[in-house]
């Protein structure tokens, strides 16, 4: 069995209260030579304190849930690993559920996290189409929400303006604000700050690889993709020596490949000088493709990415991306989650909260070739 507070108090010599004082920092002081006898006793015997009916007393765990919605895609694991960084920062451990894009399955995690008494969730929903609904007459606000301070990061089911404009407001008698922080980055801005690139190049032969259709941020930046081109709205046209491509692919490596590859065998004549692509993960597989086509980045077709994953410096050549502020969205995500658990009644009003982002360039963008 496990060692108990009162084997310690016996082994050290003292009552089960100064075992307690020892391990909490108080609130009353202890001296030196109990406190040696109790940490002896500790650690002979391997006891742990029961977090469980510690958590009970404090009516807080100091633990936070967070439910991805595809641990496979690289972005979400390098902002999984910026908000367990930041949570740390502030004492809290976070445990970590794939959703792997189910909405049923996300919401078997997040109902097994409330169980664990987390004290508040991290949430980037699942199901790519639910951010975006087609019924504009249900609300999406109408889907049931998780009952703790949560803060849903990068997606939104909540389909709230994009600004800092508050999304709740407190309720009666200082009651805590209602609604959900909102934490992520600029997606139409970073659209068209990669296209804008390619066209200030020369290249006026573009294609967008874009994330899955419906997909709120792949639609987000092929509406930038759009804008640059001018045919953002009907009726604006388009220069009359640009043409441009659209296909969809999954935000994933093999999709890049895919339609990377269906691009390099068209003839030279009407193949894209330049891709625009949503993701760094489809921008590496459609470098692949490229290179297996036998065709030059950037001197055949120049390629740029989007999100700055750890890898971009490091293809071949080193991708030319759009950076999201991963450790910035991490950081104001876990600052906004602590201020609801930590302060509930005077918890700022909810907001969404929308960070710009910036161009990386580097070797897989040029001028397009000569003709």
């Amino acid at each position: 069995m496990p060692a108990t507070r009162d084997d310690v108090a016996r082994a050290a010599g003292v009552s089960a209260a100064t075992v307690s004082y020892v391990l909490n920092g108080g609130p009353r002081r202890v001296s030196e030579d109990k406190r040696r006898r109790v940490v002896q006793a500790v650690t002979e015997l391997g006891y742990r304190p029961n977090a469980i009916a510690r958590s009970l007393r404090a009516r807080r765990t100091r633990i936070l849930g967070l439910v991805l919605p595809d641990s496979a895609n690289p972005y979400f694991a390098a902002l999984s690993h910026a908000i367990e960084e930041a949570a740390a920062g502030h004492g809290y451990q976070v445990v970590v559920a794939n959703a792997a894009e189910r909405p049923e399955r996300e919401a078997a995690h997040i109902e097994a996290l409330l169980r664990l008494q987390v004290d508040g969730l991290f949430w980037i929903p699942a199901d790519l189409h639910r951010s975006v609904p087609d019924d504009r007459s249900t609300p999406a606000t109408a889907i049931p929400l998780p009952a703790v301070p949560t803060v849903q990061v990068d997606r939104t089911i909540l389909d709230p303006p994009m600004d800092d404009r508050p999304l709740g407001r407190e309720g009666p008698g200082g009651a805590p604000a209602t609604g959900y922080d909102v934490v992520g980055a600029d997606n139409v801005a970073g659209g068209r700050l990669a296209t804008e690139h390619l066209l200030s190049l020369g290249h006026r032969r573009l294609a967008c690889l874009a994330g899955p259709a419906g997909h709120l941020h792949a639609q987000a930046r092929l509406q930038g993709f759009r804008e640059a081109l001018g045919v953002a709205r009907p009726g604006t046209g388009s220069s009359a020596d640009t043409r441009a491509y659209v296909a969809h692919g999954d935000f994933d490596y093999a999709s890049g490949g895919t339609i990377g590859a269906r691009w390099c065998f068209l003839p030279s004549a009407e193949r894209p000088t330049g891709i625009v692509c949503g993701n760094d993960a489809m921008a590496i597989g459609a470098l692949s493709a490229i290179a297996r086509a036998g065709l030059r980045v950037p001197q055949d077709m120049a390629i740029t990415g989007y999100d700055d994953l750890p890898q971009a410096p490091y293809t071949v050549p080193p991708l030319t991306t759009v950076a999201q502020p991963t450790a910035e969205i991490a950081a104001i995500a876990v600052e906004r989650l602590l201020s609801r658990i930590e302060r509930p009644h005077r918890a700022p009003a909810p907001l969404h909260i929308v960070l710009p982002v910036r161009l990386v360039v580097r070797g897989s963008t040029a001028p397009p070739p000569a003709t």
